[in-house]
């Protein structure tokens, strides 16, 4: 489950960010959030909301995204 919520999160709120909608990118970061029993995950969605926050589109990977490939 861990997995598909950062997945799902992660494509489709990038997409979201890239066409300007931050604010519905913003939201939809928090909903996976709150929808992930991991930390490390959900301190990750938190991070990308909060870039988000500061006007950092996301541009390929994000640097919290290299944190996250090492774990299983």
């Amino acid at each position: 489950m861990r997995r598909t919520v950062e997945a799902g999160a992660g494509a489709a709120t990038d997409l979201l960010a890239k066409l300007g909608r931050t604010d519905a990118a913003q939201a939809e970061f928090r909903r996976a959030a709150e929808m992930t029993g991991n930390q490390r995950d959900r301190d990750h969605l938190l991070a990308r909301a909060a870039d988000l926050d500061r006007g950092e589109a996301p541009r390929g990977q994000h640097p919290h995204d290299a944190y996250l490939a090492g774990s299983s």
